[in-house]
């Protein structure tokens, strides 16, 4: 039987191994936490085109700060302007339904 610590550390490394792909995938290891992000580091941060960004702007459908020419953008209003759309698990739902269900119908 195997050492439960071995297999600990063993999966231990695994996880650290895939997090470092994923910070080496995103590219944004090199984008600081300090605010604000000048339009080219919120183009990385965002994965987004220039284009793409501008449009946003432009629409008014992204928060963002202007001086002179000049876009720049918070950082902590980026997250949360980009986990504004949060997709519900079927367990949220059902629950969503279910609390629904109780408090608006009377119960036989």
């Amino acid at each position: 039987m195997e050492n439960p610590f071995e297999i600990i550390e063993k999966r231990l490394s695994n996880i650290e191994c895939i997090l470092l792909e994923i910070k080496h995938k995103s590219g944004n290891e090199n984008i600081p936490n300090t605010t604000p992000l000048s339009f080219g580091l919120a183009v990385k941060y965002l994965e987004c085109s220039k284009s793409h960004l501008y449009k946003l702007t432009s629409t008014n459908r992204i928060p963002f700060s202007k001086r002179g020419k000049k876009i720049y953008f918070d950082k902590k209003e980026l997250d949360v302007w980009l986990l504004k759309n949060k997709q519900l698990s079927v367990d949220e739902i059902d629950s969503m339904a279910n609390n629904f269900i109780s408090k608006n119908f009377i119960k036989l």
